[in-house]
């Protein structure tokens, strides 16, 4: 049975690669990938800094994500599905235990940004993705939404 737990500092290299593996499921070009190793490589400061869980199923990482807290919003900076289980519920279980965390974490509103291929996954969650300007370049063209946490739900906002 799947379980969430907090990411350790020595799983900085596997946690990068989930992420660049997961990104290069979505057939984007070679050099897209490449652009995109620095802004998906994960170092101990930032498991330091930031909230950073992970989803194992036995013993195996299938999944992580990240809160950023910033001066003036929460940020779900990262959430990626190991490309080997894409597609096998993984998904919708860390959604989950992304909205159970941020309620833990005392956030109540908090924003994502997301790729475009994730959008049917937020779009199957009953969530929307409002396009709207980006903070991260090119590697996130797809601001989602913003979450508010209220008693047990979730309500997004264009």
């Amino acid at each position: 049975m799947p379980k969430l737990r907090k990411a350790r500092r020595e799983e900085v290299h596997l946690l990068s690669d989930l992420a660049l593996k997961s990104k290069s499921h979505w057939d984007y070009s070679e050099e897209f990938i490449n652009d995109c190793v620095e802004v998906l490589t994960i170092d101990e400061s930032y498991i330091n800094s930031n909230h950073v869980f992970v989803l194992e199923n036995r013993d195996t990482i299938v999944g992580f994500f990240s809160f950023i807290k910033e001066v003036e919003k929460n940020r779900l900076d990262f959430l990626y599905i190991h490309h080997d289980y894409i597609g096998k519920g993984y998904g919708k279980r860390i959604w989950s235990d992304v909205m159970a965390t941020a309620k833990e974490l005392d956030i109540e509103v908090f924003t994502i940004d997301s790729d475009p291929n994730a959008r049917l996954f937020y779009d199957a969650e009953r969530q929307c993705l409002a396009p709207a300007p980006s903070h991260s370049d090119h590697f996130s063209p797809l601001p989602a939404a913003i979450a508010r946490i209220r008693r047990n739900r979730s309500l997004f906002e264009h």
